[in-house]
C-alpha cells in the first residue's frame, strides 16, 4: 500500500507480466512512467488514452504496442506538443514489424523528415503526420547503444508546424 501523501509519484516503472490497462490515474499523474515487457503477444492497453507528455516503453516485442492506434488517437484528439513517446525494442525484427504497420497506415505520409539531426534507421520508413493547423506528428526508428547493448528505438513526437 502506498502512502497517499506520497502522490503525486515522481516515477513509476510497471513491468507486464501479462495484459493489463495503463488507463489508470497513477499513471496519468506520475511524472516519469517507464513501461516495460517480459512477453510477446500481451497487449498493453490504454496506452493511446494518455494524456503524457514523455513516455518510455521498454523491451516491446511482437504485438505488445500498437503504435497506429496510439497515433490515431493523437490525429483524432490531439496531442501538446513537445509530447514524446519513445518505443524500445531489442531486436530489429520488432521495430520493423511495427514500422511496417505504421507504413501500411500511414503510407501517404512517409517524409525523408530532412532538417532532424537525428540518425535513422537505415532503409526504413519515416513519417510527418499533420494533426492540425499548428502540430503535426514526426515517426522514426533509431539504434542508440546503452549499457544492455543494442536498443531499436522508435519516436513518436509532436512538433510545430513550423519545424
Amino acid at each position: 500500500m502506498i502512502d497517499s501523501r506520497s502522490f503525486p509519484l515522481k516515477k513509476l516503472e510497471i513491468t507486464q507480466e501479462e495484459s493489463i490497462n495503463v488507463d489508470h490515474p497513477v499513471v496519468h499523474t506520475t511524472e516519469n512512467v517507464i513501461l516495460q515487457f517480459n512477453q510477446p503477444y500481451e497487449p498493453m492497453n490504454g496506452i493511446e488514452k494518455l494524456q503524457r507528455e514523455k513516455l518510455t516503453i521498454r523491451n516491446i516485442m511482437t504485438r505488445n504496442v500498437d503504435a497506429v492506434k496510439i497515433i490515431k488517437d493523437w490525429k483524432k484528439n490531439g496531442r501538446k506538443i513537445g509530447t514524446e513517446y519513445f518505443l524500445c525494442f531489442s531486436f530489429d525484427l520488432w521495430i520493423e514489424g511495427m514500422l511496417k504497420d505504421l507504413k501500411r497506415e500511414f503510407n501517404e505520409f512517409q517524409n525523408d523528415l530532412e532538417g532532424i539531426n537525428v540518425r535513422f534507421l537505415n532503409k526504413q520508413p519515416r513519417f510527418l503526420i499533420p494533426i492540425n493547423p499548428i502540430s503535426k506528428i514526426i515517426i522514426f526508428g533509431t539504434e542508440i547503444q546503452s549499457k544492455d547493448g543494442t536498443v531499436y528505438q522508435l519516436v513518436l513526437k509532436v512538433v510545430s508546424t513550423d519545424e
